[in-house]
């Protein structure tokens, strides 16, 4: 298969993801780096240590491609759970890249130093409520999937 060149598992405009996991700039289609990784590792992580997906569930992908975007993952309420890890994983999981560690030291830095974060912006609902994409095609997807939602921009 890989010496066919029609059988390539990526090209220019497909998003390739899991969608749980993906990034709301990847959905967007825009430009992403490490903190793409960043953010799937963080929905793995609250997954795991909350028991529940970030977003409300939903049989259908559109409709969780745009949770990502547009809604506030629930915070991590465990009160089990140390402050630190609380605030490294919702830094991870922040709607903007900007938003989260600046790579994956620091967030594992912060996932183990008891006062990593403490003087950052990032709330502890993950920063900003929405996505906003900086391109054209990002705003068109992001409408697209709004209207999914049920969301009228």
């Amino acid at each position: 298969l890989s010496r066919e060149p029609s059988s390539n598992l990526t090209e220019a405009g497909l998003i390739l993801g899991t969608p749980t996991t993906m990034a709301p700039e990847q959905i967007a289609g825009e430009p992403i780096d490490g903190r793409a990784d960043q953010y799937a590792l963080g929905m793995v992580a609250y997954r795991m240590l909350s028991g529940r997906f970030a977003f409300p569930r939903t049989p259908d992908d559109t409709a969780t491609l745009g949770h990502h975007l547009f809604t506030p993952p629930a915070p991590l309420t465990d009160e089990a759970l140390p402050a630190h890890v609380v605030r490294a994983v919702m830094r991870a999981i922040a709607k903007r890249p900007a938003d989260r560690h600046a790579d994956a030291e620091a967030f594992a830095e912060a996932l183990t130093d008891e006062d990593a974060g403490r003087d950052t912006a990032v709330d502890l609902v993950g920063g900003a409520a929405e996505y906003e994409p900086q391109t054209l095609l990002g705003k068109l997807i992001k409408k697209s999937l709004g209207r999914a939602l049920g969301r009228a921009e």
